[in-house]
């Protein structure tokens, strides 16, 4: 069996299942987790965040989704993956298909919002919760787009796969900063070049 006839089968079988209620819930989780609504959701986010003077939270949140959306951007272009015709289509799209922006742009926020939570919140437990519904959402994002018709299965597995990685580079990009292992200061970076010097027994650890 080849990748065409697994991917079709996988569309021709949400399509199957396809009855109006179904359909208005996969457009309306689409929409919630389309770009202009999680512009204004993550406006909302950064403002939140500044207006309780979390600035290096709100830094984490900018910087990881604007390295999130140029790379689902490059990637779709570069790709330039058509989009599939095996089913009819339930909503409009106007970009090539691969990888899928909805998959990894809310698997990105999600994996974000999460680390963010267990930096924030002292209850461990709510951020636990947090993390769940999140990555509910960003599965059941993924899941619209196949429902509707729009994107190869494989197209959402990737997306799922990029927006974690993104976001888990973003988090070990976020550690090393407050750590002091990484830094785009001159000063910074001689000293900790001379910590490494000093203690070169930790650093064969």
């Amino acid at each position: 069996m080849t990748l065409f006839n697994l991917e079709s089968g996988l569309l021709y079988w949400f399509a199957s299942g396809r009855t109006d209620g179904l359909t208005d819930v996969f457009n309306l989780i689409t929409h919630a987790g389309g770009t202009k609504s999680l512009i204004l959701v993550i406006g909302l986010t950064l403002l939140s965040l500044a207006w309780f003077r979390f600035y290096k939270e709100a830094a984490i949140l900018f910087s990881g989704m604007s390295v999130g959306v140029i790379t689902s951007q490059s990637l779709k272009h570069w790709i330039n993956r058509a989009r599939p015709e095996v089913v009819s289509h339930l909503t409009e799209f106007s970009s090539p298909s691969f990888p899928s922006g909805h998959a990894m742009n809310n698997m990105l926020f999600a994996t974000i919002i999460i680390y963010l939570s267990w930096r924030l919140f002292k209850n461990k437990h709510l951020s636990f919760i947090v993390g769940v519904v999140m990555y509910a959402w960003a599965f059941l994002v993924g899941i619209s787009r196949l429902y509707l018709g729009v994107h190869w299965p494989t197209d959402v597995i990737f997306g799922w796969i990029l927006g974690l990685l993104v976001g888990g580079g973003i988090i070990w990009g976020a550690e090393k900063l407050d750590d002091g292992t990484l830094s785009f200061s001159r000063a910074k970076l001689v000293q900790n070049k001379a910590k490494r010097v000093e203690n070169p027994e930790k650093n064969d650890q």
